[in-house]
């Protein structure tokens, strides 16, 4: 089963990689980046030896999901684009909560596991209140999603009676699957992190 979870968490990660490869090119970049982070951050986490240590991969996610909405911030004023602030909005989100899991899924005395949910589920991830606001935090991230998928969609069928080009449409969709995958990935992060054992 545990496998199974792996899988349903570094398969969307992957999957949000590749749709960052077809953004406009305003966004193929940061999309990379950070999707290129988040999934090195959960595979290095469910490493039988991680290469750096939860809270460092934790900063390093929350520095760059302040960093890239900064950036996305100053380049909207200059240049803006629809459906820009949505998807970075909902990148810095993932980048925070897959932070926060990192964290909890390491927390404990030892680390004697391979796995974060190993880990997490012999350990616990810091008490009952810490995992209820990781749970709090992950549906509320979820319901986000949500939102800004139908958004997407409807942008999408707006796109389509207005004819507009083909590239605008292919565009919105590889949005939509794009922060799909990501919530997909970090809300099974979440369940193996906070269920327990």
């Amino acid at each position: 089963m545990i496998e199974i979870m792996h899988g349903g968490m570094l398969v969307p990660a992957s999957v949000s990689v590749c749709c960052a490869v077809g953004a406009p090119r305003a966004q193929r970049v940061q999309g990379l980046i950070v999707g290129v982070a988040m999934l090195l951050a959960m595979a290095d986490g469910l490493a039988a030896s991680p290469m750096l240590p939860a809270l460092v991969w934790a900063a390093l996610l929350v520095l760059l999901a302040i960093s890239t909405s900064a950036i996305s911030s100053v380049s909207q004023r200059h240049n803006p684009l629809p459906g820009v602030t949505t998807v970075t909005t909902h990148r810095a989100l993932a980048l925070i909560l897959t932070a926060s899991l990192l964290v909890a899924g390491s927390a404990g005395p030892t680390r004697s596991t391979a796995s974060i949910a190993v880990g997490a589920h012999h350990h616990g991830v810091g008490g009952e209140p810490f995992a209820l606001v990781l749970v709090v935090a992950t549906t509320l991230y979820v319901g986000y999603s949500a939102v800004a998928i139908w958004l997407g969609v409807r942008s999408r069928s707006n796109a389509r009676s207005n004819r507009a080009d083909g590239r605008q449409r292919r565009r919105l969709s590889l949005g939509i699957v794009d922060i799909a995958a990501m919530a997909a990935s970090t809300s099974v992060m979440a369940i193996m992190v906070t269920l327990p054992s």
